[in-house]
């Protein structure tokens, strides 16, 4: 286990902890409820140990809860003296961290199946604590599951004997096709069928079905081939055969009704390994056409008599057929001249819709040539499926002695589908006796089409209308409601039921939009076509941003109704708000940067002049503390602007790896003072925090801002909760949200108990100089410049408040994954002044250029001055001068500082540079952010602050400088 796994496993405990204590007095009622499931039940820590046991459990595995606990799942349910988990176990995958908040496996134990669930209970911090464990017996279930399973192979085999069926053809052997299917389908040694002879009175065995060693070991027990021995019957076995019930186990000598011996049936039996037989009879209209009968082994299954019965069928209508096709030819010569020269199309089925005959009309139609569909089920050839009950139907109706016409579709042998109206008449024969159905068919699909294609249309239009992403409306001339479809209920929460009949206006405008809403309706009213966006309520008085589009619906140019289409536009709606906000924020920061950069010239002046002031006056006379006051003045204008260019991200620092646990700690008993002795303080900060990469001094100043303004929102007191953690941002809510990042994060917030803000308050926060407070007391720079400090390190900030409720700030930061950087190098404290060094000094601002130069000349320095970047590179290209330190204003017109210093380093490489500024458009950094090794010096700027970093950069090496 490595330091990170360990450190959530020991917070995983402290949490589960707590809660144990916190909730003590109704862990008996959850116990309780835990031994009342009717199923195995268990809680496993997440090592697979067990710690609780229901009573089913107890009883499954007859082990006592105390021989239960304590032991690994695997060892008491997978098998007795497991090591490890069995393969596919979910509660492996969820502890290896797959994205599974549950998994099933099944597990067959102590002789049942079980269906076992697994099911993560997670801790304060989001990990792993417990597993619940529940066993649903599933054996009864899996007992019916392979149950079905061999019905559905039954009825699949079924479904293959009837297709093949239907495409048999008159030359194929009827008795071994039917042989050669019951064979596959039983599983049985042997199979037999029979045709009953009614001159004889006897079944005829016409095919055996078995393996070829088998037929020549009984003919050699026989004596003879089994089909040279038929089964006489009487009339009583005749009988018999009608009425028993198919499937019924028999041995051999009573399906052969006494041909066979006992003797020599056993004989037979033990020879083809048969256990008992059992026989099939292929009935219609309670005429025998034949039999079967299937030798069984022990080891297999009989099959459902259902299968039997369906299977008797289909391959009676095969004999049947067969049957009644060699009568058919008989007569065909009859009537085949006449309907041959027929325009229409003819077809005669016998009364199993089986085809016997079909015209050359009826074959122009369909494009089959005879032989394609003789023989066959003549709606399954000739008829759409849908309308396959109709054709059966009618022709039922023809053994009354019915004739009709009807329409119904067909199908081409090309696939293509067509109308045909059928006059349908009974076919007869010389007794009167029904047998069989003629059709006269006509193809109508063109008066057909047009019909069609109406319903197309509406099918189209339903389908588009129900699949729109839109809610829809469509309203008759009147504005009443006639029709919603399914995105208009969701959005608007109206049922169909409750919409229809209603005036648009009255279920979905609200009040104060109604001139609105009257006034689109009257434009379409008119024909006009709609088009904005607006806001509509639902039914409960949700409000919804939505895009309107209404269009009149005209027929025959006159308009007969209108068609409303509404859009949620909610998200995009926010989505705009928040770039709004964001845009106005940065424009505000490009002005107070703007500002700030001027004003920090004008004060570095202003204090630099009145340190030199300050120095004439003794201290504590009038004038020296006029003079402080001076300064002073000038210092909180100072903090001012610093306050300004953090808001703008124009402010210059220098991050470094921070963990902000460490800054919270050290700054927890400033912050108690800060607020008093009436507000409490709590802090929750997470154990396994990731570090940041930020200015420490930022960061302190967000804090104290932060605290600050809970402070004041609490005149009565309250508490404070500071908190921290570690925090992902996904795609989809970065996706929704302007200026923000997927990623990894650390989490600083600050709550407090204080009055709370309204939606005006909220919306404007972050904007320098306002402020809810006092103005006298309050600068109303306190949250824009957290704003500033958070987007200039790349963070993001959210704010959650509603009077009377508090106040939520949440800071994500991003989170680094680099080790912290060593301390900066200690301030110089002593200055010592200079021998005579030679500095050029760059500055636009002739004010601050002369204060520059007067401070530096008292240092004890040689100090040369230009107004900007030409001048300096002529002095020292042209007038040959050798500075031993330049200083640059970095922003200045014409060539900027940071292209001075290349300018002068290309004769000078070695030359020391240091820039200074009141802010920068990132010539010299990147998003305000300065690289370690760059010089700088912030204005405005003291006269310590200009020794101190003079005497850095003159005794640095020229490595450090450059």
């Amino acid at each position: 286990m490595n330091r990170r796994e360990k450190t959530k496993t020991d917070a995983s405990t402290e949490a589960r902890d707590r809660r144990s204590g916190a909730s003590h007095s109704g862990q008996y009622k959850w116990a309780d409820i835990i031994t009342a499931i009717g199923s195995p039940t268990i809680i496993l820590d997440t090592n697979n140990r067990l710690l609780v046991a229901n009573r089913a459990t107890i009883e499954l595995t007859g082990k006592s809860l105390a021989q239960l606990v304590g032991k690994h799942c695997y060892e008491v349910f997978h098998s007795p003296g497991s090591q490890h988990p069995r393969a596919g176990c979910p509660m492996q995958r969820l502890l290896t961290g797959e994205e599974a908040p549950a998994g099933e496996m099944e597990l067959e134990v102590y002789g049942k199946v079980f269906l076992v669930s697994c099911t993560p209970i997670y801790d304060d911090q989001g990990e792993i604590e417990y597993i619940i464990h529940i066993a649903t017996d599933i054996s009864e279930h899996k007992r019916v599951e392979s149950e079905l399973g061999r019905q559905n192979r039954y009825l699949s085999q079924l479904n293959e004997f009837a297709i093949e069926l239907a495409n048999l053809s008159l030359e194929t052997k009827t008795e071994e096709f039917i042989a050669k299917a019951l064979y596959r389908m039983s599983g049985a040694r042997a199979v037999t069928v029979s045709v009953y002879d009614q001159n004889e009175r006897a079944l005829f065995i016409r095919h055996v079905e078995t393996d070829s060693s088998i037929i020549n070991k009984v003919t050699r027990v026989l004596g003879t081939r089994i089909e040279n021995i038929p089964s006489r019957l009487t009339d009583a076995s005749y009988q018999e055969i009608i009425t028993e019930v198919t499937g019924v186990r028999k041995s051999l000598t009573e399906v052969t009704f006494g041909e066979i011996s006992p003797l020599v049936g056993n004989a037979v039996s033990r020879l083809i390994k048969a256990d008992h037989y059992v026989g099939i009879a292929y009935l219609m209209n309670n005429r025998l056409y034949g039999t079967s009968v299937l030798a069984m082994p022990k080891d297999i299954p009989d099959p459902p008599p259902e299968v039997l019965k369906s299977f008797s069928h289909l391959a009676t209508l095969a004999l049947h057929r067969k049957i009644a096709a060699d009568a058919l030819a008989v007569s065909e010569d009859k009537y085949r001249l006449l309907i041959d020269t027929m325009s229409e199309g003819v077809v005669v089925v016998d009364n199993d819709d089986v085809v016997q005959f079909i015209n050359p009309a009826c074959c122009k139609i369909y494009g089959y040539q005879p032989a394609d569909v003789t023989g066959k089920v003549g709606y399954e050839m000739l008829i759409h499926p849908d309308d396959w009950n109709t054709i059966k139907y009618k022709n039922a109706s023809r053994l009354s002695g019915h004739a009709d016409t009807y329409e119904v579709r067909g199908v081409k042998a090309t696939g293509e589908q067509i109308w045909l109206r059928i006059s349908g008449a009974p076919v007869r024969d010389k007794k009167g006796v029904v047998t069989g159905s003629v059709g006269i068919m006509s193809d109508i699909t063109q008066n057909m089409k047009f019909e069609d294609e109406l319903r197309r249309q509406n099918a189209f239009l339903d389908g588009l209308i129900e699949g729109a992403a839109e809610a829809i409306v469509i309203l008759d001339k009147d504005e009443n409601v006639i029709r919603i479809n399914t995105e208009f209920t969701r959005i608007f929460e109206y049922t169909p039921k409750e919409a229809l009949g209603k005036k648009i206006n009255d279920l979905i405008v609200p009040p104060e939009l109604r001139a609105e809403g009257e006034s689109a309706t009257a434009d379409v009213a008119e024909g006009k076509r709609v088009h904005f966006e607006s806001v509509r309520h639902s039914k409960k008085g949700k409000r919804i941003d939505v895009s309107i589009l209404g269009n009149p619906i005209k027929l025959e140019g006159d308009q007969i109704g209108v068609v409303s289409i509404y859009r949620d536009i909610s998200e995009k709606v926010h989505l705009e708000r928040q770039l709004r906000q964001s845009q106005r924020l940065e424009s505000i920061g490009q002005l107070a940067g703007g500002v700030a950069h001027d004003f920090n010239n004008m004060l570095t002046v202003i204090l630099g002049y009145g340190e030199e002031l300050l120095q004439a006056f003794e201290p504590g006379s009038h004038r020296w503390y006029e003079v402080s006051e001076i300064i002073k003045a000038g210092q909180r204008a100072m903090n001012l602007t610093s306050q300004l260019l953090a808001f703008s991200r124009r402010q210059l620092i220098r991050p470094q790896v921070l963990n902000l646990n460490a800054v919270i700690h050290d700054m927890k008993e400033m912050i108690q003072r800060l607020i008093g002795e009436d507000i409490g303080l709590e802090t929750v900060l997470a154990d396994d925090l990731g570090d940041a990469r930020c200015d420490m001094g930022q960061i302190e100043q967000v804090l104290l801002n932060l605290v600050v303004n809970a402070r004041d929102a609490m005149p009565n007191g309250g508490k404070i909760r500071i908190e921290t953690s570690n925090f992902t941002l996904d795609r989809d809510y970065a996706s929704q949200h302007i200026s923000v990042q997927p990623g990894e994060f650390v989490l600083l917030g600050v709550s407090d108990t204080g009055i709370g803000m309204d939606e005006e308050t909220l919306s404007n926060i972050f904007e320098p100089f306002y402020t809810t407070k006092d103005k006298s007391t309050s600068s109303g720079l306190g949250l824009p410049t957290v704003y500033g400090i958070v987007k200039q390190a790349g963070g993001t900030i959210w704010v959650y408040s509603e009077p009377g409720t508090g106040s939520h700030f949440k800071i994500l930061l991003p989170r680094t994954f680099d080790g912290a950087a060593a301390d900066d190098q200690p301030p110089v404290r002593h200055f010592k002044h200079g021998k005579g060094e030679h500095i050029l000094v760059v500055e636009d601002d002739v004010a601050l250029r002369n204060l520059i130069m007067k401070v530096i000349q008292k240092l004890g320095y040689t100090v040369t001055v230009v107004a900007n970047g030409a001048e300096a590179v002529e002095a020292v290209s042209v007038q040959g001068l050798k500075p031993d330190l330049v200083i640059t204003d970095v922003v200045m017109p014409g060539m900027n500082g940071k292209e001075l210093a290349e300018q002068l380093r290309i004769h000078y490489p070695e030359l020391k540079v240091l820039f200074m500024s009141g802010y920068t458009d990132d010539i010299i950094a990147r998003r305000g952010v300065l690289e370690p090794d760059i010089p700088f010096l912030q204005k405005p700027f003291s006269r310590d602050q200009v020794a101190e970093k003079i005497q850095r950069i003159l005794h640095s090496s020229n490595s450090e400088q450059q």
